[in-house]
């Protein structure tokens, strides 16, 4: 693992191998979070954990955090900033999306997801933490068709997605299902290839 570690909101993340490091649009989510109000008590479940950054921010304000990651060395890296920041109500599995919590549903579901579509002549975005295939929406949709039951009555879910994953269509399935979709948060960001609005951090209310 790498021994990089940089501060931010008053967390210490140690960068680790084969692991996204926070970017954009981490920060973008931690943005959308701090506006939110939290009351302490609530349960929340994070798909695609990474670092831990987005776990270890929501710790210091809810009950209990459910860390999950397909990546191992992702899940070995977000313990490791657990305990360097002190943290003690986690909970860190390895898991593909849901499959690691069974019927348990959360107050407040948040995912980074791999949104870049993956170029099939070059490979750029091959890489999961980055690729949601040819469309930017092949994880998207998987997390989409089961995302519904693991939030509670009056639960929250926060997503960051990039127009090239085209986002309106999960503010369109959110707003079908009788949730209150918008998007939260927004930047602007340029890759060398093309320039799009990206990423877009949504919140849908339950």
């Amino acid at each position: 693992m790498k021994m990089m570690v940089f501060e931010h909101r008053g967390m210490k993340i140690s960068f680790c191998d084969g692991v996204y490091e926070p970017s954009e649009d981490s920060f973008l989510l931690l943005d959308a979070l701090e506006k939110e109000t939290w009351s302490g008590t609530e349960s929340v479940l994070e798909i695609g954990c990474g670092t831990g950054i987005a776990s270890i921010f929501l710790c210091k304000r809810v009950k209990e955090v459910f860390s999950l990651d397909i990546n191992m060395r992702a899940v070995s890296c977000t313990k490791q900033n657990m305990a360097n920041n002190g943290v003690l109500n986690s909970h860190v599995f390895s898991s593909d999306l849901f499959s690691a919590i069974n019927a348990r549903k959360f107050d407040v579901v948040i995912f980074n997801t791999p949104y870049l579509p993956e170029d099939k002549e070059t490979g750029k975005f091959s890489d999961p933490a980055w690729s949601g295939g040819q469309s930017g929406r092949n994880v998207i949709d998987r997390f989409l068709k089961n995302a519904l039951n693991h939030i509670t009555t009056r639960g929250k879910i926060f997503i960051v997605e990039s127009s090239l994953s085209d986002y309106q269509k999960t503010l369109d399935f959110f707003n079908a299902h009788m949730f209150n979709a918008e998007v939260a948060e927004r930047k602007n960001l340029a890759f060398s290839f093309k320039k799009f609005t990206a990423p877009s951090a949504g919140l849908a209310r339950w």
